[in-house]
Protein backbone atom coordinates (compact mmCIF):
# COMPACT_ATOMS: atom_id res chain seq x y z
CA UNK A 1 0.00 0.00 0.00
CA UNK A 2 2.64 2.41 1.02
CA UNK A 3 4.56 2.00 -2.64
CA UNK A 4 1.10 2.85 -3.96
CA UNK A 5 0.09 5.64 -2.12
CA UNK A 6 3.54 7.01 -3.43
CA UNK A 7 3.27 6.30 -7.19
CA UNK A 8 -0.32 7.95 -6.85
CA UNK A 9 1.50 10.94 -5.30
CA UNK A 10 4.15 10.89 -8.01
CA UNK A 11 1.75 10.96 -10.24
CA UNK A 12 -0.57 13.57 -9.05
CA UNK A 13 1.99 16.38 -7.88
CA UNK A 14 3.50 15.61 -11.75
CA UNK A 15 0.43 16.80 -12.90
CA UNK A 16 -0.59 19.18 -10.72
CA UNK A 17 2.95 20.79 -11.22
CA UNK A 18 2.31 20.84 -15.01
CA UNK A 19 -1.18 22.40 -14.52
CA UNK A 20 0.65 25.22 -11.95
CA UNK A 21 3.41 26.04 -14.24
CA UNK A 22 0.88 27.49 -16.77
CA UNK A 23 -0.61 29.92 -14.01
CA UNK A 24 1.67 33.19 -12.89
CA UNK A 25 4.31 32.70 -10.48
CA UNK A 26 3.25 33.09 -6.94
CA UNK A 27 4.80 34.36 -3.78
CA UNK A 28 5.07 32.57 0.04
CA UNK A 29 2.69 36.05 1.28
CA UNK A 30 0.27 35.08 -1.38
CA UNK A 31 -1.03 32.24 0.31
CA UNK A 32 1.17 29.97 -2.53
CA UNK A 33 -1.81 30.02 -4.79
CA UNK A 34 -4.39 31.11 -7.15
CA UNK A 35 -8.50 31.56 -6.84
CA UNK A 36 -8.30 27.91 -9.11
CA UNK A 37 -5.90 26.04 -6.55
CA UNK A 38 -7.23 24.42 -3.39
CA UNK A 39 -6.17 26.84 -0.40
CA UNK A 40 -2.84 26.31 1.28
CA UNK A 41 -1.62 23.64 -1.28
CA UNK A 42 -0.54 25.32 -4.30
CA UNK A 43 -1.67 22.56 -6.29
CA UNK A 44 -4.56 23.60 -8.41
CA UNK A 45 -7.87 22.26 -6.96
CA UNK A 46 -8.61 18.64 -9.23
CA UNK A 47 -5.14 17.87 -8.05
CA UNK A 48 -5.28 18.46 -4.25
CA UNK A 49 -8.98 16.95 -4.16
CA UNK A 50 -7.77 13.60 -6.02
CA UNK A 51 -4.36 13.76 -3.62
CA UNK A 52 -6.36 13.77 -0.48
CA UNK A 53 -9.51 11.77 -1.55
CA UNK A 54 -6.30 8.93 -1.94
CA UNK A 55 -4.92 9.78 1.16
CA UNK A 56 -7.74 9.44 3.08
CA UNK A 57 -8.80 6.11 1.79
CA UNK A 58 -5.89 4.70 2.16
CA UNK A 59 -6.24 4.02 5.62
CA UNK A 60 -9.62 3.45 8.02
CA UNK A 61 -11.51 6.34 9.54
CA UNK A 62 -10.66 5.59 13.69
CA UNK A 63 -11.65 7.26 16.86
CA UNK A 64 -13.34 10.14 14.70
CA UNK A 65 -10.05 11.17 12.52
CA UNK A 66 -8.65 9.33 9.57
CA UNK A 67 -6.16 6.81 9.31
CA UNK A 68 -4.23 4.00 12.17
CA UNK A 69 -0.49 4.34 12.13
CA UNK A 70 1.21 0.74 12.44
CA UNK A 71 4.20 2.71 13.15
CA UNK A 72 2.17 4.07 16.46
CA UNK A 73 -0.22 1.83 17.67
CA UNK A 74 -0.88 3.11 20.62
CA UNK A 75 -1.49 6.46 19.55
CA UNK A 76 -4.05 5.02 16.42
CA UNK A 77 -3.84 8.37 14.97
CA UNK A 78 -2.27 9.53 11.80
CA UNK A 79 -4.00 12.53 9.71
CA UNK A 80 -3.77 12.68 5.94
CA UNK A 81 -1.25 15.75 5.90
CA UNK A 82 1.08 13.57 8.55
CA UNK A 83 0.94 11.00 5.76
CA UNK A 84 1.90 13.15 3.12
CA UNK A 85 4.64 14.71 4.54
CA UNK A 86 6.15 11.48 5.93
CA UNK A 87 5.63 9.65 2.54
CA UNK A 88 7.15 12.62 0.60
CA UNK A 89 10.26 12.64 3.05
CA UNK A 90 10.32 8.86 2.35
CA UNK A 91 10.34 9.33 -1.70
CA UNK A 92 12.23 12.25 -1.97
CA UNK A 93 8.63 14.37 -3.03
CA UNK A 94 9.33 17.92 -2.08
CA UNK A 95 6.87 19.66 0.44
CA UNK A 96 3.08 20.85 -0.75
CA UNK A 97 4.57 24.35 0.55
CA UNK A 98 7.29 24.52 -1.10
CA UNK A 99 8.15 27.59 -3.74
CA UNK A 100 10.92 28.55 -5.24
CA UNK A 101 14.44 29.49 -3.40
CA UNK A 102 14.13 33.04 -5.43
CA UNK A 103 10.55 33.26 -5.00
CA UNK A 104 10.80 33.67 -0.92
CA UNK A 105 10.82 37.24 0.44
CA UNK A 106 13.88 38.49 2.70
CA UNK A 107 11.21 39.15 5.60
CA UNK A 108 10.26 35.41 5.97
CA UNK A 109 14.11 34.20 5.54
CA UNK A 110 15.59 32.02 8.60
CA UNK A 111 19.07 31.61 9.53
CA UNK A 112 20.37 29.36 12.75
CA UNK A 113 16.87 30.10 13.85
CA UNK A 114 16.96 34.07 13.85
CA UNK A 115 13.82 35.77 11.73
CA UNK A 116 15.04 38.43 9.53
CA UNK A 117 13.51 41.57 8.02
CA UNK A 118 13.17 43.33 4.72
CA UNK A 119 11.52 46.67 6.38
CA UNK A 120 13.39 49.01 8.46
CA UNK A 121 15.74 47.78 10.89
CA UNK A 122 18.61 46.02 9.01
CA UNK A 123 19.82 43.77 11.84
CA UNK A 124 16.62 41.82 12.10
CA UNK A 125 15.07 43.11 14.73
CA UNK A 126 12.00 40.93 15.31
CA UNK A 127 8.90 43.19 16.63
CA UNK A 128 5.85 41.41 17.36
CA UNK A 129 2.37 41.26 18.66
CA UNK A 130 0.15 38.38 20.01
CA UNK A 131 -3.16 38.28 19.12
CA UNK A 132 -4.66 35.74 21.11
CA UNK A 133 -8.09 33.93 21.51
CA UNK A 134 -10.26 36.75 22.81
CA UNK A 135 -9.06 38.72 19.94
CA UNK A 136 -10.17 36.04 17.98
CA UNK A 137 -13.71 36.20 19.56
CA UNK A 138 -13.74 40.15 18.42
CA UNK A 139 -13.59 39.45 14.95
CA UNK A 140 -16.74 39.39 12.35
CA UNK A 141 -18.39 36.16 11.14
CA UNK A 142 -19.24 36.96 7.87
CA UNK A 143 -16.69 36.65 4.99
CA UNK A 144 -16.24 39.96 3.62
CA UNK A 145 -16.65 41.85 7.13
CA UNK A 146 -13.65 39.92 8.55
CA UNK A 147 -11.54 40.07 5.62
CA UNK A 148 -11.89 43.61 6.19
CA UNK A 149 -11.23 43.48 9.96
CA UNK A 150 -8.03 41.18 9.35
CA UNK A 151 -6.64 43.94 6.91
CA UNK A 152 -7.51 46.32 9.85
CA UNK A 153 -5.36 44.45 12.24
CA UNK A 154 -2.22 43.97 9.88
CA UNK A 155 -2.69 47.94 9.09
CA UNK A 156 -2.66 48.44 12.34
CA UNK A 157 0.41 46.47 13.18
CA UNK A 158 2.37 48.03 9.77
CA UNK A 159 1.65 51.38 11.36
CA UNK A 160 3.54 50.50 14.25
CA UNK A 161 5.95 48.98 12.16
CA UNK A 162 5.77 45.23 13.75
CA UNK A 163 6.90 42.88 11.33
CA UNK A 164 5.27 39.83 13.10
CA UNK A 165 2.03 38.19 14.48
CA UNK A 166 1.50 35.31 16.91
CA UNK A 167 -1.42 33.98 16.24
CA UNK A 168 -3.77 31.74 18.38
CA UNK A 169 -4.32 28.74 15.91
CA UNK A 170 -4.94 26.07 19.35
CA UNK A 171 -6.15 27.00 22.56
CA UNK A 172 -8.66 25.24 23.77
CA UNK A 173 -7.68 21.44 21.52
CA UNK A 174 -9.28 23.37 19.41
CA UNK A 175 -8.92 24.67 15.73
CA UNK A 176 -8.81 28.04 14.17
CA UNK A 177 -8.59 27.17 10.96
CA UNK A 178 -11.20 24.67 8.88
CA UNK A 179 -8.11 22.02 7.55
CA UNK A 180 -8.11 20.09 10.63
CA UNK A 181 -8.12 16.40 11.01
CA UNK A 182 -8.38 16.40 14.50
CA UNK A 183 -10.16 18.93 16.50
CA UNK A 184 -13.00 20.51 16.28
CA UNK A 185 -13.46 23.94 14.89
CA UNK A 186 -12.95 26.77 17.78
CA UNK A 187 -15.57 28.13 19.70
CA UNK A 188 -13.52 31.79 19.50
CA UNK A 189 -12.88 31.33 16.13
CA UNK A 190 -16.13 30.67 14.48
CA UNK A 191 -18.89 30.87 17.35
CA UNK A 192 -19.89 27.37 17.99
CA UNK A 193 -17.30 24.90 19.41
CA UNK A 194 -17.47 21.88 16.18
CA UNK A 195 -19.31 24.28 14.00
CA UNK A 196 -17.11 25.82 11.21
CA UNK A 197 -17.78 29.07 8.90
CA UNK A 198 -18.07 28.71 5.12
CA UNK A 199 -14.60 30.48 5.19
CA UNK A 200 -11.38 29.98 6.63
CA UNK A 201 -10.41 32.83 8.77
CA UNK A 202 -6.36 31.24 9.66
CA UNK A 203 -6.07 31.93 5.44
CA UNK A 204 -6.99 34.98 5.56
CA UNK A 205 -5.51 36.18 8.28
CA UNK A 206 -2.23 34.92 6.67
CA UNK A 207 -2.96 35.94 3.31
CA UNK A 208 -3.84 39.89 4.88
CA UNK A 209 -0.41 39.31 6.67
CA UNK A 210 2.14 38.52 4.54
CA UNK A 211 0.70 41.01 2.07
CA UNK A 212 1.97 43.31 4.77
CA UNK A 213 5.64 41.83 5.40
CA UNK A 214 4.07 40.27 8.22
CA UNK A 215 5.52 37.30 9.33
CA UNK A 216 2.86 34.77 10.91
CA UNK A 217 3.64 32.34 13.80
CA UNK A 218 0.99 30.06 14.48
CA UNK A 219 0.54 29.88 18.18
CA UNK A 220 -0.39 26.60 20.38
CA UNK A 221 -1.29 25.77 23.92
CA UNK A 222 -0.66 22.06 23.86
CA UNK A 223 -2.42 20.36 26.52
CA UNK A 224 -5.06 22.78 27.74
CA UNK A 225 -8.65 21.53 27.20
CA UNK A 226 -10.48 23.48 29.03
CA UNK A 227 -10.64 26.48 30.97
CA UNK A 228 -12.09 29.11 33.71
CA UNK A 229 -10.86 32.52 33.59
CA UNK A 230 -13.12 34.99 35.64
CA UNK A 231 -12.36 37.41 32.73
CA UNK A 232 -12.96 35.74 29.44
CA UNK A 233 -15.41 33.45 27.82
CA UNK A 234 -14.59 29.62 28.70
CA UNK A 235 -14.85 26.60 27.15
CA UNK A 236 -16.58 24.14 28.96
CA UNK A 237 -16.38 20.17 28.62
CA UNK A 238 -20.26 20.54 27.80
CA UNK A 239 -18.89 23.22 24.97
CA UNK A 240 -16.76 20.29 23.37
CA UNK A 241 -18.77 17.79 20.61
CA UNK A 242 -19.23 14.44 21.92
CA UNK A 243 -17.57 13.13 18.43
CA UNK A 244 -14.19 15.06 19.21
CA UNK A 245 -11.42 13.01 19.44
CA UNK A 246 -10.69 14.33 23.23
CA UNK A 247 -14.33 12.99 23.99
CA UNK A 248 -14.29 9.98 22.76
CA UNK A 249 -10.93 9.04 24.14
CA UNK A 250 -12.40 10.31 27.30
CA UNK A 251 -15.04 7.81 26.75
CA UNK A 252 -12.82 4.99 25.94
CA UNK A 253 -11.10 2.77 28.60
CA UNK A 254 -8.27 2.34 26.00
CA UNK A 255 -7.66 6.07 25.90
CA UNK A 256 -9.59 7.49 28.92
CA UNK A 257 -6.01 8.22 30.36
CA UNK A 258 -4.88 10.54 27.63
CA UNK A 259 -7.40 13.23 29.23
CA UNK A 260 -6.91 13.96 32.97
CA UNK A 261 -9.24 16.22 34.90
CA UNK A 262 -7.63 18.55 37.60
CA UNK A 263 -9.14 21.00 40.04
CA UNK A 264 -12.38 21.15 37.57
CA UNK A 265 -10.30 21.48 34.51
CA UNK A 266 -9.46 19.19 31.65
CA UNK A 267 -6.34 18.35 29.90
CA UNK A 268 -4.20 16.49 27.84
CA UNK A 269 -2.31 13.82 29.42
CA UNK A 270 1.35 15.21 28.60
CA UNK A 271 2.84 11.59 29.48
CA UNK A 272 1.31 9.64 27.34
CA UNK A 273 2.46 8.44 23.87
CA UNK A 274 -0.95 8.63 21.86
CA UNK A 275 -0.94 12.54 22.88
CA UNK A 276 2.74 13.58 22.00
CA UNK A 277 2.01 11.84 18.14
CA UNK A 278 -1.26 13.56 18.11
CA UNK A 279 -0.12 17.18 18.82
CA UNK A 280 2.89 16.48 16.40
CA UNK A 281 0.74 15.07 13.61
CA UNK A 282 -1.81 18.18 14.45
CA UNK A 283 1.23 20.47 13.59
CA UNK A 284 2.80 18.76 10.66
CA UNK A 285 -0.75 18.98 9.32
CA UNK A 286 -1.18 23.35 10.05
CA UNK A 287 3.03 23.79 8.94
CA UNK A 288 1.74 21.52 5.39
CA UNK A 289 -1.58 23.14 4.42
CA UNK A 290 -0.81 26.74 5.66
CA UNK A 291 2.37 29.07 5.21
CA UNK A 292 2.98 29.84 8.50
CA UNK A 293 6.19 31.10 9.13
CA UNK A 294 6.54 29.22 12.42
CA UNK A 295 4.90 27.64 15.51
CA UNK A 296 5.34 29.21 18.88
CA UNK A 297 4.09 27.54 22.00
CA UNK A 298 3.50 29.89 24.87
CA UNK A 299 4.16 29.25 29.03
CA UNK A 300 0.71 26.51 29.13
CA UNK A 301 2.44 23.61 29.92
CA UNK A 302 1.90 21.28 33.34
CA UNK A 303 -0.72 22.95 35.52
CA UNK A 304 0.87 23.95 39.15
CA UNK A 305 0.06 20.68 40.94
CA UNK A 306 -1.20 21.38 44.40
CA UNK A 307 -1.90 18.00 46.52
CA UNK A 308 -5.01 19.78 48.43
CA UNK A 309 -6.62 19.85 44.56
CA UNK A 310 -9.32 16.68 43.17
CA UNK A 311 -6.72 15.25 40.74
CA UNK A 312 -3.43 16.20 41.87
CA UNK A 313 -1.96 12.81 41.10
CA UNK A 314 -2.37 13.94 37.55
CA UNK A 315 -0.15 11.43 35.69
CA UNK A 316 2.00 10.32 38.88
CA UNK A 317 0.09 6.99 37.51
CA UNK A 318 2.17 6.81 33.99
CA UNK A 319 5.28 7.81 35.82
CA UNK A 320 4.89 4.96 38.36
CA UNK A 321 4.10 2.43 35.63
CA UNK A 322 7.12 3.90 33.87
CA UNK A 323 9.87 2.44 36.37
CA UNK A 324 11.90 6.03 35.42
CA UNK A 325 14.73 6.82 38.02
CA UNK A 326 14.06 10.29 37.86
CA UNK A 327 12.18 12.28 40.01
CA UNK A 328 8.70 13.12 39.40
CA UNK A 329 9.04 16.75 38.61
CA UNK A 330 12.36 16.15 35.98
CA UNK A 331 10.09 12.96 34.54
CA UNK A 332 7.45 15.42 33.92
CA UNK A 333 10.11 18.40 32.56
CA UNK A 334 11.39 15.08 30.00
CA UNK A 335 7.89 14.37 28.84
CA UNK A 336 7.57 18.53 27.97
CA UNK A 337 11.11 18.07 26.44
CA UNK A 338 9.99 15.10 24.59
CA UNK A 339 7.72 16.90 22.92
CA UNK A 340 9.20 20.02 21.84
CA UNK A 341 12.10 17.93 20.12
CA UNK A 342 8.92 16.36 18.09
CA UNK A 343 7.59 19.52 17.17
CA UNK A 344 10.85 21.00 16.42
CA UNK A 345 12.04 18.07 14.51
CA UNK A 346 8.40 17.66 12.56
CA UNK A 347 8.11 21.76 11.15
CA UNK A 348 11.90 21.23 9.77
CA UNK A 349 11.26 18.51 8.04
CA UNK A 350 8.19 19.87 6.21
CA UNK A 351 9.98 23.15 5.52
CA UNK A 352 13.61 23.84 6.93
CA UNK A 353 12.75 28.27 6.50
CA UNK A 354 10.60 27.32 9.23
CA UNK A 355 11.51 28.43 12.98
CA UNK A 356 9.87 26.77 16.72
CA UNK A 357 10.35 28.87 19.86
CA UNK A 358 8.66 29.41 23.16
CA UNK A 359 7.61 32.18 25.73
CA UNK A 360 7.67 30.46 28.91
CA UNK A 361 7.10 32.30 31.98
CA UNK A 362 9.31 34.94 32.71
CA UNK A 363 10.67 33.93 36.93
CA UNK A 364 13.45 31.78 36.95
CA UNK A 365 12.86 30.74 39.86
CA UNK A 366 8.93 29.64 39.11
CA UNK A 367 10.28 27.72 35.51
CA UNK A 368 12.45 25.61 37.57
CA UNK A 369 10.05 24.46 40.38
CA UNK A 370 8.89 21.14 41.33
CA UNK A 371 5.18 22.05 41.28
CA UNK A 372 4.64 24.17 38.39
CA UNK A 373 5.40 24.14 34.45
CA UNK A 374 8.09 21.61 34.60
CA UNK A 375 10.06 23.21 31.65
CA UNK A 376 13.59 22.12 31.61
CA UNK A 377 14.48 25.90 30.42
CA UNK A 378 18.26 25.31 30.79
CA UNK A 379 18.15 21.97 28.96
CA UNK A 380 16.21 23.85 25.93
CA UNK A 381 18.61 26.12 25.80
CA UNK A 382 22.12 24.13 25.57
CA UNK A 383 21.01 21.31 23.50
CA UNK A 384 20.12 21.96 19.45
CA UNK A 385 17.01 20.56 18.37
CA UNK A 386 14.96 21.59 20.85
CA UNK A 387 13.98 25.42 20.14
CA UNK A 388 15.11 28.28 17.79
CA UNK A 389 14.59 30.75 20.64
CA UNK A 390 13.34 31.79 23.44
CA UNK A 391 11.23 34.46 24.52
CA UNK A 392 10.32 34.79 27.87
CA UNK A 393 7.50 36.60 29.60
CA UNK A 394 9.22 40.17 31.07
CA UNK A 395 6.37 41.09 32.66
CA UNK A 396 7.46 43.20 35.65
CA UNK A 397 8.62 46.88 35.95
CA UNK A 398 11.65 48.42 36.67
CA UNK A 399 10.97 49.14 40.31
CA UNK A 400 9.28 45.38 41.07
CA UNK A 401 9.99 45.19 45.10
CA UNK A 402 10.76 41.91 46.80
CA UNK A 403 9.12 43.07 49.99
CA UNK A 404 11.50 44.31 51.70
CA UNK A 405 12.33 47.37 49.69
CA UNK A 406 15.25 46.08 47.59
CA UNK A 407 14.82 45.16 43.71
CA UNK A 408 13.42 41.86 43.27
CA UNK A 409 15.31 39.25 41.00
CA UNK A 410 12.19 39.81 38.42
CA UNK A 411 12.05 43.72 38.32
CA UNK A 412 12.61 44.15 34.76
CA UNK A 413 16.76 45.06 34.82
CA UNK A 414 17.47 42.07 36.77
CA UNK A 415 15.71 39.42 35.32
CA UNK A 416 16.39 40.59 32.05
CA UNK A 417 20.54 40.16 33.07
CA UNK A 418 19.63 36.77 34.29
CA UNK A 419 17.69 35.77 31.20
CA UNK A 420 20.91 36.87 29.06
CA UNK A 421 23.43 35.11 31.90
CA UNK A 422 22.11 31.58 30.68
CA UNK A 423 24.05 29.33 28.87
CA UNK A 424 22.59 29.36 24.73
CA UNK A 425 23.56 27.25 21.89
CA UNK A 426 24.51 28.25 19.04
CA UNK A 427 21.44 29.65 16.57
CA UNK A 428 19.21 30.10 19.59
CA UNK A 429 18.08 33.79 19.61
CA UNK A 430 16.58 35.16 22.34
CA UNK A 431 13.61 37.79 22.51
CA UNK A 432 11.57 39.33 24.98
CA UNK A 433 7.70 39.44 25.74
CA UNK A 434 6.62 42.77 26.70
CA UNK A 435 3.47 43.38 29.16
CA UNK A 436 1.48 46.37 27.21
CA UNK A 437 -1.55 44.52 29.04
CA UNK A 438 -0.88 46.09 32.25
CA UNK A 439 -0.52 49.68 31.44
CA UNK A 440 -3.20 52.40 31.62
CA UNK A 441 -5.65 53.22 34.14
CA UNK A 442 -8.44 50.77 32.50
CA UNK A 443 -6.73 47.58 33.27
CA UNK A 444 -6.77 45.04 36.31
CA UNK A 445 -3.54 44.15 36.23
CA UNK A 446 -0.86 46.29 37.87
CA UNK A 447 -0.85 44.93 41.09
CA UNK A 448 1.26 46.38 43.52
CA UNK A 449 3.58 48.06 41.63
CA UNK A 450 3.25 51.96 41.46
CA UNK A 451 5.35 52.98 38.34
CA UNK A 452 2.41 51.06 35.96
CA UNK A 453 -0.04 53.90 37.88
CA UNK A 454 2.12 56.78 37.71
CA UNK A 455 4.59 56.05 34.38
CA UNK A 456 3.04 55.76 30.78
CA UNK A 457 6.36 54.94 28.92
CA UNK A 458 7.25 51.79 30.47
CA UNK A 459 6.98 49.89 27.35
CA UNK A 460 9.26 52.36 25.39
CA UNK A 461 11.91 52.15 28.52
CA UNK A 462 11.69 48.43 28.17
CA UNK A 463 11.91 48.34 24.19
CA UNK A 464 14.85 50.99 24.40
CA UNK A 465 16.46 48.79 27.82
CA UNK A 466 16.04 45.75 25.26
CA UNK A 467 17.95 47.55 21.79
CA UNK A 468 20.96 48.10 24.03
CA UNK A 469 21.58 44.54 24.61
CA UNK A 470 23.16 42.72 21.98
CA UNK A 471 21.88 39.46 22.93
CA UNK A 472 18.37 40.54 22.23
CA UNK A 473 16.96 40.17 18.96
CA UNK A 474 13.58 41.75 19.19
CA UNK A 475 10.69 42.10 21.20
CA UNK A 476 6.47 40.86 21.25
CA UNK A 477 3.64 42.74 22.85
CA UNK A 478 1.09 41.01 25.18
CA UNK A 479 -1.75 41.99 23.44
CA UNK A 480 -3.26 43.08 20.44
CA UNK A 481 -6.48 44.20 22.08
CA UNK A 482 -4.45 46.56 24.05
CA UNK A 483 -2.93 47.95 21.23
CA UNK A 484 -6.49 49.65 20.96
CA UNK A 485 -7.49 50.19 24.53
CA UNK A 486 -8.15 53.81 25.27
CA UNK A 487 -6.67 53.46 28.64
CA UNK A 488 -3.47 52.31 27.43
CA UNK A 489 -3.26 55.32 24.02
CA UNK A 490 -0.20 57.10 25.70
CA UNK A 491 1.96 54.15 26.16
CA UNK A 492 1.05 53.19 23.09
CA UNK A 493 2.23 56.13 21.59
CA UNK A 494 5.27 56.87 23.30
CA UNK A 495 6.43 52.82 22.30
CA UNK A 496 5.31 53.61 18.47
CA UNK A 497 7.63 56.75 19.06
CA UNK A 498 10.99 54.59 20.45
CA UNK A 499 10.04 51.83 17.99
CA UNK A 500 10.46 54.90 15.22
CA UNK A 501 12.95 56.88 16.50
CA UNK A 502 15.22 54.33 16.45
Amino acid sequence: MRKCISLILCLLITAGLSAWAETPAVFASDMIGTAAEAPGTGLPASASEALWSVLSASAPESAGIAGTSAETPQAGIIGPAAVFAREAAADGLASVRSVPEAAVPDTFRVNAGRIYDAGAQADGELRGVWFAYYDWEAMPREEEAFRQAAASVMDRLQALEMNAIFLHVHSHSDSYYLQSSYFPASLYAFGTMGEPLSFDPLAIMIEEAHARQISVHAWLNPYRITSNSEERTNVTWQDIPEDSLVKQWRNSPEHERSILKYHDLYFLNPAREEVKQLLTDTITELVSKYPVDGVHFDDYFYPSINSGYEGADFDTPEYEASGSDLSLADWRRENVTDLLQRIHAAVREVDPHLVFGVSPAGNLDNLRSSSMYFTDIDGWLAAEGCVDYIMPQLYWGFEASDGSGGRASWAFENNLSRWMGLDRADGIALYIGLPLFRTGDDTTFKGNESEWYSSDDIIARMIRCCREQDAVEGFVIFDYEDLNRPGAAAETEHMRQEIEEN
